[in-house]
């Protein structure tokens, strides 16, 4: 009885009340009182329906597109889910995914239509899926790579681990041919099931370096990509402060924004289409790379205190330099 006259106490509540009190609440409160109540899970879903997010496994992510596809706008009974335009999947654990199945049915539905803008993946299956499923996107987040089965050879762990990294990008190159805007995770070195590579020797030195050329090499044959951007965590470039034979330094001698710059710099006057370019040093520290579009003219930027968003893009394409050199 209770529980019916809070029920009908929050019906009674003004529409601006409750997209107010939306905004601060979590997402577990959210789930809850969009559980018990209609009329402020059509009121939330209408405010809030230009970004969703999908976590959990190949069930329960089925189940949340399954009710997206079902929700109505209260007045014109217009699907919400064509309201999306920011999608986000976290598929856990991540397993390969048939085309045939429900979920891959849901998914080609959201994302094929005209309002989505933008879609983020964190793991190597469910984009495999997007693979077959909406190969017409245009701006794709790959930011975790979890599911990537290792390469069966009797090569040295790193040559496969290399081949496996280029693999990421060819695969996305392959299969997305209309791409005009990529972000991707730490796909250089990714976080592997046995550990994440780390770039300390002279002989990785000139691994990274050789791939470096492969990447530019790719980023050429991506017709309609002009923005690019991806992670290379500076705690897995250079083998620390002590100096012994083998061990790359390579911010020894000059300032670590100076070595991004250079690093970034090589890849953006490589690929003349390109007219964005950001690294990822750590969270909050960027390194930009912008192309006027008049002159080409290339002018990047080392940013040590950006604030930021749940948006990936944002945070990859915004500028909030605070120190600048022009190449």
């Amino acid at each position: 009885m209770a529980s019916q006259s809070w029920n009908a106490r929050l019906d009674r509540q003004p529409t601006e009340l409750l997209l107010d009190l939306s905004q601060y609440l979590d997402r577990e409160a959210i789930k809850s009182l969009s559980g018990v109540n209609k009329r402020f899970r059509a009121i939330f879903l209408l405010a809030h329906s230009d970004r969703v997010n999908f976590t959990g496994n190949v069930s329960q992510i089925t189940s949340s597109l399954a009710l997206l596809m079902r929700e109505q706008h209260t007045f014109t009974e217009e699907p919400i889910y064509k309201e999306v335009k920011h999608a986000r999947f976290h598929l856990q654990p991540s397993l390969p995914i048939g085309q045939a199945t429900e979920i891959a049915e849901h998914v080609r539905r959201l994302l094929e239509q005209p309002k989505l803008e933008k879609v983020t993946v964190l793991s190597h299956d469910f984009c495999k899926l997007l693979e077959t499923q909406a190969p017409q996107l245009k701006r794709l987040a790959f930011m975790a790579f979890r599911g990537m089965p290792l390469i069966q050879s009797d090569k040295p762990l790193t040559v496969r681990e290399r081949k496996m990294s280029m693999d990421i990008l060819c695969d996305i190159r392959g299969n997305f041919e209309d791409l005009e805007c990529l972000v991707l995770g730490e796909f250089l070195n990714p976080q592997w099931p046995w550990g994440q590579r780390r770039f300390r020797t002279t002989s990785d030195q000139l691994d990274l370096n050789a791939m470096q050329g492969r990447v530019i090499m790719i980023l050429k044959r991506m017709r309609n990509l002009t923005q690019f951007a991806f992670v290379l965590s500076d705690n897995t470039v250079g083998g620390g402060p002590r100096y012994f034979d083998g061990i790359w330094q390579p911010f020894r001698g000059s300032t670590k924004d100076e070595w991004y710059k250079q690093f970034l710099h090589s890849i953006l006057n490589s690929v003349p289409r390109l007219q964005q370019l950001c690294i990822r040093a750590r969270p909050s520290v960027y390194c930009r790379g912008m192309r006027n579009p008049e002159d080409g003219k290339l002018t990047i930027t080392w940013d040590t205190d950006q604030e930021e968003t749940v948006d990936e893009f944002d945070n990859f394409f915004v500028r909030k330099s605070h120190e600048n050199a022009t190449y």
